[in-house]
């Protein structure tokens, strides 16, 4: 069920709008670009990288917090930890499944349906391959639900074959190899793809390819639980190392893609972005007026689904020609996007999610 304002962090709230925001901007910059050439103006990170490291810090802590005082995580215990997290993804994930091939199959938005349909619904449209003529923004949702399944079924076994109790070395060594094998597995594939143009495809956007950025979240709340006094005195010096770094890293993303922006920019980026998270998560009160974060924290996860289908309806429908006009279009999008994804929210996704404690 989904925490109320007494319970939010607000910090975490903040980056979580940030993140939502970030990506809008991305998808948007179609309307506004043509009139605005260099906007945003500055270099901005990709929403769904701090969507990835936030996850991770989350769900990380609480499959920590729920592990037996002694030591154990039975098979009752990693099943409803999966339960739990399905039924606060998936409701939503197929329910914009089928509305894009609905709107696909009438001809409203872009897309193909074919073979590769079937993989949408096991998760592996892009596994070790990218598929992105049907549902584009699905891609993450892949990379957060085989985390969100091998993690706790790897730290289960761990236990039953070592049969050890649960210890912070155990589990660190576990972060490690999905902090390792990605970027291994990245740099593997730039040395056979010899191309600069498959960035997306074979990078950015793979499963195998960026596990480390929600694995990065985790180490954040490992870290937070095996050393809580270092987690509180270094919390300003990381903030501002992480967005130093961060600007630096915007700056740095060149195209053609780069053997760097290939392999460790992917490692470096969530590291960066895991550095907010001590400042961040000890803004326990709303030193600012909270109730917009809140909000758009709330409805995020509708507005990343939402906001691609309205943009490409947009796209396919509307061709404004002056400043003004696409300014409108621009902020009227936005508005739409966030009426659509409250409704959404309220009545669907926030109704499934409470069903899981029945």
């Amino acid at each position: 069920m989904e925490k109320d304002n007494s319970q939010r962090v607000f910090g975490l709230d903040i980056l979580r709008t940030l993140a939502i925001i970030l990506v809008l901007l991305g998808h948007s910059s179609g309307i506004i670009c043509p009139a605005f050439p260099r906007f945003p103006w500055i270099p901005l990170p990709d929403g769904v990288d701090l969507f990835f490291v936030l996850s991770g810090f989350l769900v990380g802590g609480m499959l920590m917090d729920g592990i037996r005082s002694d030591g154990q995580l039975s098979f009752t215990d990693l099943r409803q930890f999966i339960r739990r997290r399905w039924f606060r993804t998936l409701p939503n994930y197929f329910l914009f499944l089928f509305i894009n091939i609905i709107l696909v199959n009438q001809g409203i938005i872009f897309g193909e349906l074919n073979r590769h349909l079937v993989t949408f619904f096991f998760f592996l449209q892009n596994f070790h391959i990218s598929y992105f003529d049907l549902f584009t923004e699905s891609w993450s949702l892949s990379v957060e639900e085989w985390f969100y399944l091998s993690f706790p079924i790897l730290c289960f076994l761990f236990l039953k074959i070592r049969k050890v109790k649960f210890s912070s070395a155990s589990l660190l060594l576990i972060i490690s190899g999905y902090l390792l094998f990605p970027l291994l597995y990245r740099i593997l594939t730039a040395g056979t793809i010899n191309t600069d143009e498959h960035y997306e495809l074979f990078f950015r956007k793979l499963v195998l390819t960026r596990q480390d950025s929600i694995g990065f979240g985790i180490l954040a709340a490992w870290f937070k639980r095996r050393n809580p006094s270092l987690w509180l005195r270094f919390r300003l010096p990381a903030f501002v190392a992480g967005i130093v770094s961060l600007f630096f890293l915007c700056r740095m993303h060149t195209e053609p893609a780069t053997f760097y922006l290939k392999t460790l920019h992917l490692t470096f980026l969530p590291l960066s972005i895991a550095l907010l998270l001590p400042a961040l998560d000890g803004v326990k009160t709303e030193k600012l007026p909270g109730k917009p974060f809140a909000f758009i924290s709330r409805i995020s996860y509708s507005m990343y689904f939402c906001n691609s289908l309205i943009f490409q309806i947009y796209y396919h429908y509307f061709h404004p020609e002056t400043a003004i006009i696409r300014l409108v279009s621009f902020a009227g999008s936005w508005l739409a996007i966030i009426l659509i994804s409250w409704l959404n929210f309220r009545f669907f996704e926030l109704p499934m999610t409470r069903l899981r404690d029945k």
